[in-house]
């Protein structure tokens, strides 16, 4: 759920930590409208599957 978080509300953070791993692996990196959308929704569904698996455990 923290990664959701953070690709949701703190985007600069979210791309500094993608521009370091693609670094590492030796990638450019660009930041596009797709990347945004994209982590947009990659941070919905981590909080959502947190949220659901935090359910599950207490069930």
């Amino acid at each position: 759920m923290g990664f959701g978080a953070v690709a949701i509300f703190d985007k600069d953070l979210a791309w500094r930590v993608t521009r370091w791993q693609n670094a590492l692996r030796g990638l450019e990196s660009k930041r596009t409208r797709e990347w945004e959308t994209m982590t947009t929704v990659s941070g919905v569904t981590s909080i959502l599957l947190g949220l659901f698996l935090i359910v599950l455990a207490l069930v």
